[in-house]
Parts: C-alpha cells; sequence; structure tokens
C-alpha cells in the first residue's frame, strides 16, 4: 500500500535530478545493514515512512536503533538520507505513482515508461534493489486485456531492470480499490509467467490479500518465489499487527520464513497514535520476530 502522491511531472523530474546529484555522492554498499543483538534474523525489518509523521532523518536514527534495517517506499531524493543513516531502502518509489492509473492502461504508458526508465539507473546505483508499480484500475478493462497492455509496457521497461540487477514489484491490492486490476496473486503470477523475467515480480501486501478473503499462508506456500517483498498489518483497519483480531500476523510470518525467503518484511500500519510512537513500532517489530 502507498499513500498518494499529488506531486506534479514537474515535481518528478525534478526529485530525479535531485537525487541523481546526490547519489554521486553514495558510498557503495556491500554490506547488509547488521541485525540488532536482540533480535532472531530470521526476518530482515523494514518499514513504510509514509505511515509515520517524523522527519526522515530523525525517523531513520530511531529506526536503526531497534533493528529496523530498512526504510522504505520513498523515492530518490530521499535515499541518500536513508543511507547516511547507515540504512536500505527495500523497496523505493517516486512521485506521481498512482494505484488507480497504472500500466494496464496505454493512455499512461508513455509517462511511465519515461519515468521508470529515468528512475532505474538511479536506484541501482544507490543500491535499490526494488521499485514498486501497480496494474492500474481496470475501467471496464478485462483480466486478458490488462495483462496484454502491462506485458507491453513492461517489455520496454525490464531490459534496463534486467541490466541493472532492479525488480519491479507489482503490489496486490484488495477491497481498499475494488476496481484494481492486480488483486489476487493468481492474476499476478500468470503475468509474472507472461514476462518471463526474473526483474518482474510481486509485492504481497498481507491486510490487502487478507481482506479479499484470500488464504494468506496458502498464497505464500504456493507461490513464494513469485514474490519479491512483503508488507505487514493486523486487521480489521490496518491495524498494528500485535493487536490483530483478523489474522494471525506471527503465523503468517512464520510460513514466509519456512519458504526460505531472504528479503525483507516491512511494518505498513496505521499507527493508533497520531505520529506513530516508535515504542510501539518496537514492539511491533518484537512481536514480528519470529
Amino acid at each position: 500500500m502507498t499513500k498518494k502522491n499529488s506531486l506534479s511531472r514537474r515535481d518528478v523530474l525534478k526529485s530525479i535530478l535531485v537525487g541523481s546529484v546526490a547519489l554521486q555522492f553514495l558510498p557503495v554498499f556491500g554490506q547488509e545493514a547488521s541485525t540488532a543483538p536482540s533480535l532472531k534474523g530470521n526476518i530482515r525489518h523494514s518499514v513504510s515512512k509514509w505511515c509515520f509523521k517524523y522527519p526522515l532523518d530523525e525517523f531513520c536514527k530511531e529506526v536503526k536503533k531497534i533493528g529496523i534495517e530498512s526504510v522504505e517506499m520513498v523515492g530518490p531524493e530521499k535515499w541518500p538520507v536513508i543511507y547516511k543513516n547507515g540504512l536500505k531502502c527495500a523497496i523505493g518509489n517516486f512521485p506521481d505513482l498512482s494505484p488507480e492509473r497504472g500500466l494496464n492502461n496505454p493512455l499512461w504508458h508513455e509517462r511511465l515508461i519515461h519515468d521508470y526508465l529515468e528512475v532505474i539507473p538511479l536506484a541501482a546505483k544507490a543500491g535499490v534493489e526494488k521499485l514498486i508499480c501497480y496494474s492500474g484500475n481496470k475501467t471496464g478493462l478485462s483480466d486478458e486485456q490488462g495483462m496484454e497492455n502491462c506485458r507491453k509496457a513492461l517489455s520496454k521497461i525490464l531490459p534496463l531492470a534486467e541490466k541493472n540487477n532492479v525488480i519491479l514489484a507489482m503490489e496486490l491490492i484488495g477491497t481498499d480499490l475494488p476496481d484494481y486490476q492486480c488483486s489476487n496473486i493468481e492474476w499476478g503470477k500468470a503475468l509474472c509467467d507472461n514476462l518471463q523475467s526474473d526483474s518482474f515480480k510481486l509485492l504481497y501486501d498481507i491486510p490487502h490479500m487478507y481482506s479479499t478473503g484470500a488464504d494468506v499462508n496458502d498464497d505464500i506456500k504456493k507461490y513464494h518465489k513469485y514474490i519479491a517483498h512483503y508488507q505487514i498489518a493486523g486487521a480489521p483497519k490496518r491495524c498494528e499487527p500485535d493487536i490483530s483480531k483478523g489474522l494471525d500476523c506471527r503465523q503468517i510470518l512464520q510460513a514466509i520464513v519456512s519458504t526460505g525467503y531472504k528479503g525483507y518484511v516491512a511494518q505498513e500500519y496505521w499507527p493508533a497514535k497520531e505520529l506513530g510512537r516508535i515504542e510501539r513500532l518496537s514492539e511491533c517489530i518484537a512481536f514480528c520476530d519470529v
């Protein structure tokens, strides 16, 4: 899940330019951030920044203390701040991306193709291994036509992603966006199979898929090779995972670990407190550290 950006296309290009200049001064990150001694190390913890209203630099300093290795869902202009603090960005985005206006609609192809071709080399230079992408809303499209439109757009993007070892991860979104095309893992799997590229996989948002009635544990066990990234929150209403009444977050995380997954799992919940206290985030990390 991502918070919708309202920045203009001019802002997109400006952010890319700023990020490009700033990334010239990033060191080469050959080592991963170390896991806090109090954590088991089976889960690599990340957090989506948009959920928390702290200044980024302050937020990075605080989350690193509690064993989080990544701050995600931010664009190129912010990656230097994250890396300056010894963290990574597990999955990046950039302004003007919208779940509703995605790769299934030719109306957006020119813009999206141009922007991904700009951002992918920046991501590679910064060590950002994944970028989010969206199917878009159906707006009357059949599943077959939406998939074909996605294939056409991605076929122009993925060669550069492959060259730069960057993965585009399409988010699975559930009932929050009832017209969204990539709303079940079978459709996402079919698109992966159609593209046959190691640089295209899925972002499995656990509460989104739970909201559709999917058997999350079964999805993970059957389709884990198609999944590049996980985001977690509790249910109902995308609550903190340690107070979830609707789904067993620890059981789901144990299923993820059992598949041999070595990537990140991101906390992406609505904080109960307005500012999203770091203390509660620390408790959620401890709860999810299976």
